[in-house]
């Protein structure tokens, strides 16, 4: 059995499967940097259909409901993309985050220790 997120899906796939997992991947790739041009309020899939070369939008809809769930995609993708960067970072650190024990920046007055407010009365 694969683990959640580490295998290829399109390695052992049938070869339609796997046209559609690319294909998939070269929407997303396309909708992405759209994304970053223009915003998430101007993407629209007869752009990024126009991009990928195809006569018609409607063939995305074969592969994303709309518009919204393309969007849903690529957020979920994102937070993947960033819950791996989190725990590879955390795995590749010998002991763990960072400790701010002991360092003054961790504290308001940078001394060290908690700044405590005296009353001038």
């Amino acid at each position: 059995m694969r683990g959640f997120g580490h295998a290829d899906p399109a390695q052992d796939a049938h070869p339609r499967e796997r046209a559609r997992v690319e294909f998939t991947r070269d929407i997303k790739q396309v909708a992405r940097r759209q994304l970053a041009e223009v915003g998430a309020a101007a993407l629209s899939l007869r752009a990024v259909s126009r991009e990928l070369g195809l006569a018609s939008p409607s063939a995305l809809y074969r592969y994303f409901p709309g518009r919204d769930a393309l969007l849903t995609a690529l957020i979920v993708d994102s937070y993947a993309a960033v819950s791996e960067a989190a725990e590879s970072a955390a795995g590749n650190s010998p002991t763990g985050p960072p400790s701010t024990a002991g360092s003054a920046s961790a504290t308001p007055s940078g001394t060290g220790r908690c700044a405590t407010r005296t009353s001038t009365r």
